[in-house]
């Protein structure tokens, strides 16, 4: 397999979970589009993203960039899935690149029951050819996501990944 699931450094997760209280309900916009999030949902999450690391001194790069970005609006994203989708159980799953090149990885807010997943990756953007956004099951992303380079795999093989994983961030 070129990706797996693994939790990042603690101060990572520390951190992630600050940012993940300091996130709340009413701060988030209301569902729209398909599973919830349209392009003005996507913006007013990643908006809400930089104003909370702001406000927490958590380094984020500046728009357009999305590299590095990742980790922070997945955590917002997640606490959107619990709070606007209703999905409860929403996290925060880190993919690594396994083999030659290894160290790269991505993060994604997944949600819903094991038959259903939701994925939701709001920074996707930052691998070449893909969408600024993908949000849906499995088979909802695959045409969106089975041509994108992430990691030594696809990017369907990402959330594949993320879909399967037990072992989550926030």
């Amino acid at each position: 397999m070129a990706v797996a699931v693994e939790n990042p450094s603690q101060s990572l997760i520390d951190f992630a979970y600050q940012l993940y209280n300091a996130t709340r309900a009413g701060d988030l916009p209301d569902a729209s589009g398909q599973n919830g999030v349209d392009a003005g949902v996507r913006d007013a999450l990643l908006d809400l993203t930089r104003a909370r690391c702001a406000d927490l001194g958590i380094p984020v790069p500046q728009p357009p960039m999305m590299t590095g970005m990742c980790i922070w609006a997945s955590v917002v994203a997640a606490k959107f899935l619990v709070h606007k989708r209703f999905l409860t159980g929403a996290k925060v799953v880190r993919v690594v690149r396994r083999g030659h090149g290894g160290g790269s990885d991505h993060y994604v807010a997944v949600g819903g029951p094991s038959d259903a997943r939701i994925i939701c990756d709001i920074t996707c953007n930052q691998f070449t050819g893909a969408p600024d956004l993908l949000v849906g099951t499995l088979p909802q992303i695959k045409s969106g996501s089975n041509t994108v380079v992430a990691l030594s795999s696809t990017l369907y093989g990402v959330y594949k990944a993320a879909a399967a994983a037990d072992r989550f961030v926030v």
